[in-house]
């Protein structure tokens, strides 16, 4: 009886080693399966059936459904002049000092066409915003006609594409990227968050701080109110510092039965000049740093007026269903002025005062 309870327990403990020996394969499985450098994956089951399969090599010598890359260690800044001629012409993991490339291949053998569910592009700037295309951008190293020529081309071979999305350049950036998020959730099949601007009266707050914690970026500019020729229609022009150049712009905001609407063009300099021979000489200029930057998810932007030594006026968007506002620690927040006609542009360039 005892002779085969001792056996009865080696047996339990022979099971029991085993089991832990399954568990330990399978923790290393996982963690291979999940902690690549960079890991391109596709789900064996469903790709098997399909006929889909991805390799190293252009002659698919060792077909798979997983592919690992190695890392870049210690990599520094560096630009699109940089990279080697040859770069798409190397198969395989073929990383440089200071960027990371792999050129992979996928191979579909079977009998269904399967593609990507949706495409979103955004036109460049040298599609209806010339005006910020920056030459001073190394990586830049195209004409405007050249990026031009290169979108169109990036269109025509996703033109029959089911589910094309085209964000353009038609309003400004700002909208050009509020256009590209709601085509995102609308591809996902969800509704896009709407954000409100809501606007406070702050206490002047510490810029530097800003600018350190929070990557705030201050942009000088110049507002000039034009003469009303239409009682329902606000004209304006604006010079705005651009790295070491100006932009400019015109703007109309119209009232109507159905609300405001307002829309901006970029104009010439010598365009800009002939507008202001039609400033509102009832009005100041208004000169201002705008400060944009992002906070908790939230976009802020706050104006620094050279006539207000100690108040500013910060505007946030905030979702549509926000119980408050949460603005860094070092914003001091006077009141909220959403609305108030005391705060809007056009008087503070009659009053020249927060």
């Amino acid at each position: 009886m005892l002779l085969r309870l001792n056996k009865l327990n080696r047996l339990h403990l022979l099971l029991l080693a085993l089991l832990l020996a399954l568990a330990a394969l399978f923790i290393l499985a996982f963690m291979q399966e999940k902690m690549g450098n960079f890991t391109i994956n596709l789900n064996r089951l469903e790709m098997y059936r399909k006929g889909i399969s991805i390799a190293a090599d252009g002659d698919f010598t060792e077909a798979t459904a997983r592919l690992v890359a190695e890392a870049v260690v210690d990599a520094t800044n560096i630009s699109g002049s940089e990279l080697p001629e040859d770069i798409d012409d190397i198969d395989g993991n073929h990383n440089g000092k200071n960027y990371m490339a792999y050129t992979y291949y996928i191979r579909n053998a079977g009998k269904e066409d399967v593609s990507y569910y949706a495409r979103i592009r955004m036109d460049s700037c040298a599609k209806g915003a010339e005006f910020a295309y920056n030459f001073g951008n190394a990586v830049r190293y195209e004409s405007v006609e050249g990026a031009r020529e290169m979108d169109d081309k990036t269109i025509r071979a996703w033109s029959a594409h089911p589910n094309l999305h085209i964000i353009d350049n038609s309003v400004d950036f700002e909208d050009k990227m509020t256009r590209g998020l709601r085509a995102v959730y609308e591809c996902l099949g969800e509704k896009a968050p709407e954000q409100h601007w809501h606007k406070y009266l702050i206490d002047l707050p510490d810029l530097h701080a800003l600018e350190t914690r929070y990557a705030a970026a201050g942009v000088d500019m110049m507002q000039t109110y034009l003469t009303r020729a239409n009682p329902n229609i606000v004209r304006r022009v604006r010079q705005q510092k651009n790295g070491g150049d100006y932009l400019y712009f015109y703007t109309e905001k119209r009232t109507t039965g159905s609300g405001q609407w307002e829309t901006e063009k970029p104009i010439s300099e010598k365009e800009y000049i002939r507008y202001l021979m039609e400033g509102d000489t009832s009005l100041h200029t208004v000169h201002k740093t705008k400060y944009r930057f992002v906070y908790n998810g939230c976009r802020f932007e706050i104006d620094v007026y050279p006539f207000s030594q100690d108040r500013a006026i910060m505007r946030a968007a905030l979702p549509e269903n926000a119980p408050v506002l949460t603005a860094p620690p070092e914003i001091t927040v006077l009141r909220e002025v959403t609305g108030d006609p005391a705060y809007k542009n056009r008087q503070l360039a009659k009053n020249q005062r927060l």
